[in-house]
């Protein structure tokens, strides 16, 4: 499960994958092997059944701030191929969202472009309190990616949403938990610490309702009520098959925590 271990690190803590952006003199910026290197580790965890759940983070003093302008400062203009296959940060935020295990985010510092939309693609977010984020990519004569435009205007609404995109507003860390973008701010030093214990929760929960409670709330987003009770009811269905229910169901009658599979 390792390559390009120069762009990203990927270490195991127990139940738990932790990929670490590592370019810390770019503030982590992506070139073309980021890209790779992500799509790579990504797919080995979604085939790892010993990995329940996942941690990224950044090395150094910034998550991620977008695209490497300084790698591609010798062309004319940003190629099709210049993030790599496949098609850049058109798939990393599916590859994360569609991952079989929940991921953590621990922004440790700037999420700026693709960096910005990357961070959100996680289910659970925590910065630290000199985290910030912006959609910068306006600044580069080019548009939101990484799925900035789907995700901004459900999180901000639609007039919050055109002023961080179109206006390039920098959103400070308290702002950001204020607005939604992330659950917790915590000081620098307990970001990880905090970042790898919530992880550690969600590894420990039960596998299949974890996947099923994350599918049914990322197909709420675009059903109506009646396309996502019948959701519900077909999860429910298949929750009810598994395992981990009958053992909750002991374990609460015997009074001890569950020992999920």
């Amino acid at each position: 499960m390792s390559t390009q271990p120069e762009h990203v690190l990927l270490e195991r803590r127990g139940a738990v994958a932790v990929l670490t952006l590592n370019r810390p003199e770019r503030l982590n910026a992506f070139a073309a092997p980021t890209n790779r290197a992500l799509v790579a580790h990504l797919d080995a965890i979604r085939r790892d059944d010993g990995v329940r759940a996942l941690l990224l983070t950044g090395a150094g003093r910034g998550f991620c701030a977008g695209a490497d302008l300084k790698a591609l400062a010798g062309a004319d203009g940003p190629r099709d191929d210049d993030w790599g296959s496949p098609r850049g940060m058109i798939d990393l935020p599916l590859l994360l969202r569609e991952l079989p295990q929940p991921s953590v985010c621990a922004i440790n510092g700037v999420a700026a472009g693709a960096g910005f939309g990357l961070a959100l693609a996680t289910d659970l977010r925590i910065a630290s309190t000199g985290a910030s984020f912006v959609a910068a990519q306006i600044r580069t004569a080019q548009i939101p990616d990484a799925g900035l435009t789907w995700v901004l205007p459900r999180l901000l609404g639609a007039e919050r949403a055109a002023r961080v995109c179109l206006l390039a507003e920098a959103i400070g860390a308290d702002e950001a938990r204020a607005l939604g973008l992330v659950g917790e701010v915590v000081p620098p030093e307990d970001l990880l610490p905090r970042a790898l214990a919530l992880a550690e929760r969600l590894a420990a929960l039960p596998r299949t309702a974890v996947r099923l409670t994350r599918a049914a709330l990322a197909h709420g987003l675009t059903a109506d009520l009646a396309g996502a009770l019948q959701r519900e009811y077909d999860g429910l269905i298949e929750a009810n098959r598994d395992p981990d229910v009958a053992e909750a169901v002991r374990a609460f009658a015997e009074k001890r925590p569950p020992r999920f599979r």
